[in-house]
Formats: C-alpha cells, structure tokens, sequence
C-alpha cells in the first residue's frame, strides 16, 4: 500500500502532467522549454523524462514540429533570416538536422522576395548619402535581420 507521501506525490504528478499538456497545447513548445517548465514544478529527472515521453507520445511535443512552426513564424512574421532563426533554434539546444529540416520550409522564391523587398524598403529610406553609402547602410541592415550577405548583396545589385 503506498505512503501518504508518495500518493500526494503522484497526485501532484497528475496536476502537473495535466499543466503542461496545456502548456503546450497553447502553443508549439520544445523539449527545452517544457523541461525548463517542469523544473519550475520541481520534477526530478525521472519524473521529467516520463512526462516529455508522454507529451510526445499523444502529440503535445514536437521538436521537428517546432522548428517547422518557429522558422516559419519567424520569417513570415518578424522578417527574420535563416542565419537568425538558426542560432535562436541552436540556443534553444534543438538537434541541427531539426533545425535544417525547419529551415527548409521556408520557399526559396519567398525568401528572395523578402529580401528584395526589404533591400527595396530600406534604400528608399536611407536618406540624402550617395549610392555608396546607401547600399552599404542597407546591406548591414538586412543583414542584422539575419539574411545571407551573398543573397543582400546581389539583391542591393539588382535594385540599382
């Protein structure tokens, strides 16, 4: 027959697993975060690895899933480039052929586009400098959004 302990324990186990089914349920999480969430409830190793086990088995946590969401989100919404989202999903300590697999679902064509526009956008509003200057100015720009400098430049030169 189990202690008074160890039942309150479980049951506090079962108020947790309920927590952080919602907790990802919310939105996409990754391991990572929901680890650091189940820290926070103060599970031990053990009890973190049978609950990330079960998250993942009724589909509640999904890295792969994640790093699709997240670069998508990323670069549809925020602007952001593949160098940025790639060191964000690294800093979260995802697996580096997730974070590949993430980044591929992003469309090329799109990505190129987004840059044109944005090299476009931003040489129209370096004001008063010479061209020199300007492309310069948007190229560090663009590139502190986390785009690829060979894909900046080429677009800087096909917008001039």
């Amino acid at each position: 027959m189990p202690t008074e302990s160890s039942t309150s324990r479980h049951d506090y186990l079962k108020q947790v697993k309920v927590k952080v089914a919602n907790y990802c349920a919310y939105r996409e999480r990754c391991s990572t975060e929901v680890m650091e969430k189940l820290l926070q409830y103060e599970c031990n190793e053990e009890e973190i690895g049978n609950l990330l086990a079960y998250l993942e088995s009724e589909g509640f946590l999904d890295d792969r899933r994640y790093c699709e969401a997240y670069a998508k989100d990323k670069f549809r919404q925020n602007k952001w480039g593949k160098v940025k989202i790639r060191k964000y999903l690294n800093h979260k300590q995802l697996p580096g052929d997730l974070v590949d697999q993430g980044l591929k679902h992003i469309p090329n064509d799109e990505y190129k586009e987004v840059i044109a526009y944005l090299v476009g956008r931003k040489l129209e509003s370096v004001k008063g400098e010479n061209d020199y200057i300007k492309s310069n100015k948007t190229a560090q720009s663009i590139i502190g959004k986390g785009f690829e400098p060979d894909l900046v430049w080429e677009a800087i030169k096909s917008h001039n």
